[in-house]
């Protein structure tokens, strides 16, 4: 499996738009993303310390939860922006590369500073 970083950012937004207090046992995908691909970003999320969740893999995998971590404020922060989105994972695509989460944050980073003009 691939990283998606367009659903991680849609896996992020969906936790942060949940009411707080109560865990996450259920988010939406793209149809054309299977529930075992899924999982994993959920997985991999809640291992780069985005999320703290409970993840459960195999055929009766489950998830749940509880919030978004302050990296993860950190990342949404950065991200929620469509076109800062758009052109930073544009420039990626286009290039061939394979960055991390942390460079992906630091380029969406430079492009809020740069579209507040600082």
């Amino acid at each position: 499996m691939k990283r998606d970083f367009d659903l991680v950012r849609s896996i992020l937004l969906q936790v942060e738009a949940a009411p707080s207090g109560a865990p996450i046992t259920q988010l939406s995908a793209d149809e054309t993303i299977d529930s075992a691909t899924f999982m994993e970003h959920i997985e991999i999320i809640a291992q780069e310390g985005l999320i703290d969740a409970e993840v459960v893999s195999g055929p009766d995998g489950f998830f749940s939860i509880q919030k978004l971590t302050w990296k993860g404020h950190d990342f949404l922060a950065n991200a929620r922006n469509d076109t800062a989105w758009k052109h930073v994972m544009g420039q990626v695509k286009e290039k061939g590369l394979a960055l991390t989460i942390s460079v992906i944050s630091g380029l969406l980073s430079k492009e809020a500073l740069k579209a507040a003009g600082l």
